[in-house]
């Protein structure tokens, strides 16, 4: 039973640490017709992409950035973006308050593996994040 449990955990904690993929494996069409931009992982960035772009409980799987998507959190409520990765041609902004206020973050084109946004947030830290990326 040990062993069985210990086996558990060692495969729950390889899902945890992840490293951030290459370039090339992210998809560059989000649809038929829509760029994607960027990838975004929820878990705790890391210094250096071996200790990135990483998952959480929030979600098992990171999320695609479409080409033009403008998006505010809800009131009282922030995203956690520990890891993001932007594709060339593409430009993520990333706010610190709702409807582009506060400070702005700029990410271009490349693995950006140390996020953490500046709102407290289960897993990495978040953003109440407008967003907006274009191709």
């Amino acid at each position: 039973m040990t062993f069985k449990l210990l086996l558990f955990v060692a495969a729950m904690a390889s899902l945890a640490n992840a490293e951030c993929p290459p370039m090339s494996d992210l998809p560059v069409m989000y649809t038929s017709s829509q760029f994607n931009c960027a990838r975004t992982w929820y878990g705790v960035g890391g210094d250096h992409p071996i200790q990135g772009c990483n998952h959480c409980h929030l979600a098992d799987e990171p999320f695609d950035d479409p080409d033009g998507l403008d998006f505010s959190s809800e009131e009282g409520k922030n995203f956690p973006v520990g890891s993001l990765m932007v594709l060339p041609g593409c430009t993520m902004y990333l706010f610190e308050d709702y409807d582009f206020g506060g400070r702005m973050y700029e990410f271009t084109s490349g693995t950006h593996s140390n996020v953490n946004g500046p709102w407290k947030a289960a897993c990495a830290d978040g953003f109440r994040y407008d967003l907006y990326t274009f191709r």
